[in-house]
C-alpha cells in the first residue's frame, strides 16, 4: 500500500475519522492497524475510565461525556466499551437520529424514557450545543433538570455524572511556558520511528517516486523534526488565543493530513488555508506577509536574481538533508526559514530573520498573563503590573473614553455629551493589587485585570485581542467595527467606568469657550467657573 493511501487514515473524510460502537479494528487490515497504532491517550481518558468503573458497581447511573464535534468522544468511549459490564448501555453520538422519522432530540427522549423504565446504566457522548438543545426542547423532565444544573451551575443531580472536554484544555499556560501535550503527542506518534506509518514512509522513500509522492515524503521528513513540530504547536496556540480556535482530535489529525498531502510543501501548506478549520486560521500568521527590512531585502534580491553565497550554501544544505529542491517562489523560502528558525544548520542563513519572526505580542501577553494568574508578591512582579496598568490599560481606557474630548486631563473622564457641552468627572483609577493577589478565577486563555475606579472595584477580562487593541489605542489608533470582540469588551469596561463616574460628587461641564465645575456638598451644589 502506498504512503498516500496510508496517510488517508488522518483525513476527516476518511471512514476511520469517526468510531462507532460496532466498529472494531480488523487487525488483518493495514489501515486499521495504522489507526490503532496512532492512538494517543488523552488526559480526560483516565477520568472516563474511573466513571465507567463506578457505573459497573452502581446500576442505573447516567454518564454524559460532553464536548465539541470531533474532539474524540466516540473514539474514547469505544475504547472503554470492553471495560463496561453488560448493564451499561452506550449511546455514542447524541447529535444524530437513527430513525428517519425522528430528530436527535426525539431520539434522546426515547432513550431517556427507556432508561427510566429499565435497569441499565447509560453512557451518552454529546456535544455541548446538543445539551442546550435538549434543555430547551426535550420532554424528559428528570434529564432536563440534570442538564440545566450542569449547564448553568456546574452542579450534578444525584445519579448523573458529567465530564467535559472543556475541563481538559489542549493548551495550558504555565509559570514556565505553554503546555500542549496532546498536540505534541499526536505529532510525535505520527512521526515516531516505531510507528507503522514511519516504516511505510521508509519503504516508500527508498523507491523511485513520482513528483506528488516525493513531495509527501519530503513533507513527512520535515514534520519528523522536533523543531518544526515546535513551530507548528506555537502557531496552533496562537490561533487558539487570537481566533479562539478550539483544537479537536479529528481537526488536528486532518490538519496534519493537510500539511503532508496538500498541494505544496509543508511550509507552504501551513499558511495556504483550505478545507480545514485550523489551516484557515493560520493564513493571517503567514511570515511571508511580514514587512520588515530584512525580509523585503531578501525578496527583492531573489526577484532580481542577485547572487548570494550564504543563501546558496543554505539551499545546498537543505537539499542534502531533506531532499528539498529549489523553490520557484521567494515567499516559500521565507516560510521555510520560519519553520527552520529553531534548527541548527551549518549554513546559518536563517539567523538574520530571527528577530523578525519573534512573536512579541504573544510573549508580552503571556508575561502579563502570568503575573496575574501566578501572582508573586515580589518587586519584579509589582513592577510588571505597574507598567501594564499605568502605561497600557488605564492609559488606553482614558484615551478611548475621552476620544471625543482630548482636552481632558489625565484623571478626567467623559461621562456624556449634550450638543456642544461635554460632561466629565474627576476619577482616580489604579490597579487593585489585593484583588489580583486574591484572584481565583483562572481561565486557560484570558486573565482578569482588577481596577479600583473611585471607590468601586472593577474586574476586566483581558484576552490577547483586547491586549493588542490597548497597544494600538495608545499608539493613536481609533477602534472600528473591524476590531470585533475586542471592541465589545472595551465598550463594556468603558460603560461601567462611565456609570461609576456619574456618581461622582464633582462634575466638569465644558464648551468651546468656557468650563464649569459643579461640586455637591451635602444638600448643596456649588458652581465654579474655571
Amino acid at each position: 500500500m502506498r504512503f498516500i493511501d496510508v496517510l488517508s487514515v488522518l483525513s476527516k473524510s476518511s471512514p476511520y475519522a469517526v468510531s462507532t460502537e460496532n466498529k472494531y479494528p480488523d487487525l488483518n487490515n493495514l489501515l486499521d492497524k495504522v489507526k490503532k497504532d496512532l492512538y494517543v491517550t488523552m488526559p480526560i481518558e483516565q477520568k472516563v475510565k474511573e466513571v465507567i468503573s463506578l457505573l459497573n458497581d452502581r446500576p442505573r447511573q447516567v454518564f454524559f461525556l460532553c464536548g465539541s464535534s470531533g474532539d474524540g468522544k466516540s473514539e474514547l468511549l469505544v475504547n472503554t466499551i470492553d471495560q463496561a459490564e453488560e448493564h451499561v448501555r452506550f449511546h455514542l453520538d447524541a447529535t444524530h437520529s437513527f430513525d428517519p422519522h425522528e430528530n436527535a432530540v426525539q431520539t434522546l427522549d426515547k432513550l431517556f424514557d427507556e432508561f427510566e423504565q429499565g435497569k441499565f446504566s447509560l453512557v451518552v457522548g454529546i456535544n455541548v450545543g446538543m445539551l442546550g438543545n435538549y434543555e430547551q426542547e426535550g420532554r424528559n423532565t428528570l434529564f432536563k433538570s440534570a442538564i440545566k444544573a450542569f449547564q448553568h451551575n456546574k452542579t450534578e443531580v444525584a445519579g448523573f455524572t458529567f465530564v467535559s472536554f472543556e475541563d481538559y484544555p489542549k493548551f495550558e499556560i504555565t509559570p514556565n511556558g505553554v503546555q500542549a501535550d496532546f498536540a505534541r503527542k499526536v505529532m510525535a506518534r505520527i512521526t515516531s520511528p516505531d510507528s507503522l506509518l514511519f516504516k511505510i514512509y521508509q519503504r516508500e522513500s527508498a523507491n523511485q517516486l513520482d513528483a506528488e509522492s516525493q513531495r509527501m515524503v519530503i513533507n513527512y521528513r520535515l514534520m519528523c523534526l522536533p523543531e518544526v513540530q515546535d513551530v507548528i504547536v506555537e502557531l496552533l496556540f496562537k490561533a487558539r488565543l487570537v481566533r479562539d480556535q478550539f483544537l479537536t482530535a479529528r481537526g488536528l489529525l486532518d490538519f496534519v493530513y493537510h500539511l503532508l498531502t496538500g498541494a505544496g510543501y509543508l511550509f507552504d501548506n501551513l499558511f495556504s488555508g483550505g478545507d480545514n478549520e485550523l489551516a484557515d486560521k493560520l493564513v493571517e500568521f503567514d511570515p511571508a506577509l511580514l514587512r520588515t527590512k530584512v525580509i523585503d531585502r531578501f525578496l527583492m534580491a531573489e526577484d532580481l536574481k542577485l547572487e548570494n553565497r550564504q543563501f546558496d550554501l543554505f539551499c545546498t544544505e537543505v537539499a542534502e538533508k531533506y531532499d528539498l529542491p529549489s523553490l520557484s517562489n521567494p515567499k516559500s523560502y521565507i516560510r521555510l526559514f520560519y519553520i527552520l528558525k529553531n534548527s541548527e544548520l551549518e549554513a546559518n542563513f536563517t539567523k538574520q530573520f530571527q528577530r523578525d519572526f519573534v512573536q512579541h505580542l504573544l510573549s508580552d501577553y503571556l508575561d502579563v498573563y502570568r503575573v496575574h494568574v501566578f501572582f508573586e508578591d515580589t518587586l519584579t512582579c509589582r513592577e510588571k503590573l505597574k507598567v501594564f496598568y499605568n502605561k497600557k490599560l488605564i492609559s488606553a481606557l482614558r484615551l478611548y473614553i475621552n476620544r471625543n474630548a482630548p482636552q481632558l486631563s489625565n484623571k478626567q473622564f467623559l461621562v456624556a455629551q449634550l450638543e456642544n457641552y461635554k460632561i466629565a468627572a474627576q476619577l482616580d483609577i489604579k490597579p487593585d493589587i489585593a484583588a489580583i493577589k486574591a484572584n481565583k478565577s483562572i481561565k486557560p486563555n484570558t486573565f482578569f485585570a482588577h481596577l479600583k475606579v473611585g471607590g468601586e472595584l472593577l474586574a476586566v477580562e483581558v484576552n490577547i485581542n483586547l491586549f493588542e487593541l490597548l497597544d494600538r489605542i495608545n499608539a493613536g489608533y481609533r477602534p472600528s467595527k473591524n476590531d470585533r470582540s475586542a471592541v465589545i469588551l472595551l465598550n463594556e469596561v468603558a460603560s461601567k467606568i462611565a456609570l461609576i463616574a456619574r456618581e461622582s460628587s464633582e462634575l466638569l461641564i465644558s464648551s468651546e469657550s468656557a468650563q464649569y465645575k459643579f461640586s455637591q456638598d451635602d444638600d448643596y451644589i456649588e458652581a465654579e467657573e474655571l
